[in-house]
């Protein structure tokens, strides 16, 4: 089966499925495509309603643990699990390692389950109970690889887009299943650089005296939205209006 780890917010890592002290049994729910939202109103004439928004809702993961004695006592491994699962620390992160070792990961928060039944139903005191744990993924509510691709433009003597080349459109493609949000790394010298999604005709154009020691950052990612020069200087003011 899928090895299955969660990264705790503060970094380290604990194996759900080392098979000493946890365990993850048959009954994963909801790790496969997130649920859709419509906003819609009735018009008059018009059959049916129009479809004003669409979105992508939080998703909600429910994994069926076994917490067992193991090496580290069964109370101390219970008490592991409720101080990783703390909102305090921040989002935490499940990962997921495929049989054919493929590595997908996703940002979560702890939703309930850690207040489990003691009975002999669920287990046996001080030898392994089990009980469901339910996870919120509120964005993005996708599996993502956290191994970062990087593409450059016609490789030169560094990698990156030479002079000769910057008039030939580069032409990227998104290999995922859904929209991406990059990180758009440009390399000096430059005045201008213009972006554009050929699919949707939406671009954005940067204008600035960008010398060769220089580079811009323009990163687009949910909760980032930042252009900096350098990594220091913010810049989103370089961006034009009819961007």
């Amino acid at each position: 089966m899928d090895k299955i780890y969660f990264i705790r917010g503060d970094g380290g890592t604990i194996d759900l499925t080392d098979c000493v002290n946890y365990g993850v049994r048959p009954g994963i729910n909801g790790r496969w495509m997130p649920k859709f939202e419509y906003t819609s109103e009735k018009t008059y004439t018009y059959p049916g309603e129009v479809v004003r928004v669409k979105n992508t809702t939080p998703r909600e993961f429910e994994l069926p643990l076994i917490v067992k004695v193991g090496t580290n006592g069964f109370r101390n491994n219970v008490r592991r699990l409720e101080n990783a699962f703390s909102y305090d620390l921040g989002p935490g992160m499940l990962k997921v390692v495929t049989s054919d070792n493929k590595i997908r990961v996703i940002p979560v928060y702890y939703s309930q389950g850690m207040d489990f039944e003691e009975s002999t139903d669920t287990g046996r005191v001080d030898f392994f109970y089990m009980f469901v744990i339910t996870f919120i993924a509120h964005s993005p509510p996708y599996w993502y690889n956290p191994i970062e691709k990087e593409v450059w433009g016609n490789a030169q003597t560094t990698g990156e887009m030479g002079v000769s080349n910057l008039n030939t459109p580069l032409m990227l493609y998104n290999e995922g299943d859904v929209p991406a949000w990059p990180v758009w790394s440009l390399c000096g010298a430059f005045t201008e650089v213009e972006i554009q999604n050929v699919t949707t005709g939406l671009y954005f154009d940067y204008l600035d005296s960008v010398t060769a020691s220089q580079r811009v950052y323009i990163d687009m990612r949910a909760g980032h939205m930042e252009v900096m020069k350098n990594h220091v200087l913010p810049v989103f003011q370089n961006i034009t209006l009819d961007s």
